[in-house]
């Protein structure tokens, strides 16, 4: 279910102080978990900031106030088509206030974005599920739960034939440590290992921490494509992850970088 609107009617409250305690509360405990909608209160927060920089609000009420005196005044033979030409009139000016104030808004944007924050806002580190049927876990699984990452990659490298799962908990734990490079081989060997054999065994999640790899690893023009797909796949594990917000950032890195 998609809940932008609710979402944005909320912290638009949140942002104008309008929430009860109880309500500010419940929210911010809501954010601390919810990448996508930490990610959107910073759009509100920069676009509120811009408005009330730019006094789009104080200029669009002057505009408004000239249209309903001029329409006072205007003759009652000509009203109609003067009308006309003071709408047009208006209408550029409310376009170049709006203007004004998403080029602030831009400019901002186009200076304090990077990789680092862009990551962040997207990252959540991937937990294993635990089979609790089974009789004896995996060795790479049991320190992967521990997040013990240096010891499951070199348990991963003694290794002379590596399942695709562990070839992904492998990558995961390249990344983790912040070797993008290895991780973003790795994954990609899942993701080729399940196109030979037709299968999708981990695919959604590879395709998702191999982006962000090569978001890290500067790799931004391979790692837009994969988020693009993300975020038009519903079906896709991670679609909730990657929002429309999110792609125009990595819109503006690429045109940084």
């Amino acid at each position: 279910m998609n809940n932008n609107n609710t979402n944005s009617d909320i912290l638009i409250q949140y942002l104008d102080n309008e929430l009860s305690l109880e309500e500010k509360t419940n929210l911010e405990n809501q954010l601390k978990h919810d990448f996508v909608m930490q990610h959107e209160l910073e759009n509100l927060t920069l676009a509120k900031s811009a408005i009330k920089t730019y006094g789009l609000k104080k200029h669009v009420a002057f505009i408004h106030t000239e249209m309903m005196n001029e329409m006072v005044v205007e003759k009652a033979s000509s009203i109609q088509q003067s009308m006309v030409r003071r709408m047009v009139k208006i209408s550029m000016k409310v376009a170049a206030a709006v203007f004004i104030v998403m080029l602030g808004l831009g400019v901002y944007q186009y200076s304090t974005i990077t990789p680092d924050k862009v990551f962040a806002s997207n990252y959540k580190p991937y937990t294993l599920s635990v089979n609790r049927g089974a009789i004896e876990t995996n060795v790479m699984e049991k320190l992967f739960q521990e997040k013990n990452y240096i010891a499951v990659i070199s348990q991963f490298e003694t290794l002379k034939e590596a399942s695709l799962k562990e070839n992904f908990l492998a990558g995961v734990a390249y990344m983790e440590t912040k070797n993008y490079k290895n991780a973003i081989t790795v994954l990609n060997n899942v993701l080729s290992k399940n196109a030979f054999d037709k299968t999708s065994i981990l695919n959604d999640d590879a395709e998702y921490f191999l982006a962000l790899s090569y978001l890290k690893n500067n790799g931004i023009k391979l790692a837009t494509p994969i988020f693009e797909m993300i975020n038009k796949n519903t079906n896709h594990l991670y679609n909730d992850k990657v929002s429309n917000a999110f792609i125009r950032n990595l819109k503006i890195l690429d045109w940084k970088y």
